[in-house]
């Protein structure tokens, strides 16, 4: 329960839950309880019972604003690539567990709302689709099985699944570029085709400042995840996520590695601003009051 995905999962199986112990007429009371702690947490993890959208003004926590054009064309690429292999299989398995198809339909719809809602979905939409994979995954193998292929068949229909999203990359379609901004959350080494030189870009930033590990380090978001990756359980001291543009010259009160695209000026807040590498697009500073 240590992520909105999950908590949002949690929600879908506790409803469904509610709604299969109310129609065999039973006590209500556990799946009652279950679907108010899950719904609980999941506010808290959005901060907010609604969230501002300039287009809707209010939407249920969770919806955010996103750029259509751009946002839908991911989401699309992400699922022909990245589902589309084990997304029939799946579907065709006589064994069907009901609260893993319940689970796998709400993560389904989460994950694909930039195609359903335009200008709204869920945020952030490819967390949920990434989720999806280890659901699926046994389910489309549970279903070849069941079919009792020939096992030379077998071993091709895996060889295929996994090599379909490099092949897509590398097959030079028009929403290559979508389905690999649709996957930037993932290691870089994990990228299928050219890496991006952004994510190895990261990856060496994330690095080089997880290796200083005994000076606090303050990043934006997007790289702090993958100092995070190099960091085991770091502390809120150890590692902080913060948008740097919002970094104040009184949180500088100790020596501090701030990683940013920004470019800090020699002299920022009256400090000593070392770049440990200038020409990185994920820049680390090293400030020492």
């Amino acid at each position: 329960m240590s992520h909105e995905v999950t908590a949002f999962a949690a929600i879908a199986l506790s409803a469904y839950w509610l709604w299969e112990t109310l129609s065999r007429r039973r006590n209500p009371a556990a799946p009652l309880l279950a679907l108010a702690a899950s719904t609980l947490l999941e506010l808290w993890y959005w901060k907010a019972p609604v969230t501002p959208n300039p287009y809707t003004q209010l939407a249920p926590p969770g919806l955010v604003p996103y750029d259509y054009t751009d946002e839908a064309p991911q989401a699309l690429a992400y699922i022909a690539a990245e589902l589309a292999p084990i997304l029939l299989p799946a579907s065709l398995t006589r064994h069907k567990p009901r609260y893993t198809a319940v689970a796998a339909i709400a993560l389904l719809l989460a994950g694909a709302s930039p195609l359903i809602a335009p200008y709204t979905a869920a945020a952030t939409w490819y967390r949920f689709l990434i989720q999806l994979s280890p659901i699926l995954a046994p389910l489309a193998f549970l279903s070849m099985l069941e079919a009792n292929p020939d096992r030379r068949l077998l071993a091709v229909a895996l060889a295929v699944t996994v090599a379909l999203p490099s092949a897509y990359y590398l097959a030079g379609s028009p929403m290559t570029s979508k389905y690999t901004s649709a996957i930037r959350e993932f290691p870089y080494a994990m990228v299928p085709g050219n890496t991006p030189h952004a994510l190895e870009d990261m990856n060496r930033t994330a690095w080089l400042v997880a290796s200083l590990n005994h000076t606090p380090i303050v990043a934006d978001p997007s790289p702090a995840r993958f100092i995070h990756l190099y960091l085991r359980n770091p502390t809120p001291q150890q590692l902080t996520w913060l948008d740097t543009a919002t970094l104040t010259c009184a949180s500088l009160r100790k020596p501090l590695i701030v990683v940013t695209t920004r470019d800090l000026p020699q002299g920022f807040c009256n400090a000593t601003t070392v770049p440990l590498n200038p020409n990185a697009t994920f820049k680390a500073y090293l400030i020492t009051p």
